[in-house]
């Protein structure tokens, strides 16, 4: 009896594993680096998504599960999640200047030369959000 239940034990980790290794390998992958992200992006010619958030803010938290659950409508695009306090924020900040000057979350999104696509700054909900990924998807397609 101690065999077969050892054994089903076994078994039931196998599955514990197998069941594990196929969810992650079917969540979108999210970048933490900005230039792990471009770098990505010129080498697939995907637009990036840049989403900053804070840990203190209610809208942020109110779009992460907005964002969270549509992943799949990034798939043409390379993911990057920082926070606002981030080394890769402060340059953004820099770069873009008083652009990302405003509300949190910040959504960026860049082409693969770092071109400012669109941006939303503050409380996004979800027919907005998925305007701004169909109008990205379309400016992407047609530029030169």
């Amino acid at each position: 009896m101690k065999k077969f239940i050892k054994n089903g034990l076994k078994i039931k980790y196998f599955y514990i594993i197998l069941l594990g290794l196929f969810l992650s390998s079917c969540s979108k992958k999210m970048e933490d680096n900005y230039e792990k992200a471009m770098s990505m992006a010129r080498s697939e010619n995907k637009p990036v998504m840049i989403y900053v958030t804070k840990k203190t803010c209610p809208a942020c938290k109110d779009f992460y599960d907005i964002f969270n659950n549509n992943l799949d409508k990034l798939d043409d695009f390379v993911i990057l999640k920082i926070s606002w306090k981030s080394e890769d924020f402060k340059m953004l900040t820099d770069k873009y200047k008083e652009k990302l000057i405003g509300e949190f979350p910040i959504i960026i999104f860049l082409s693969s030369d770092e071109k400012l696509l669109a941006l939303n700054k503050g409380k996004c909900d979800k027919n907005k959000y998925f305007k701004i990924i169909e109008t990205v998807k379309y400016i992407h397609k047609n530029q030169g």
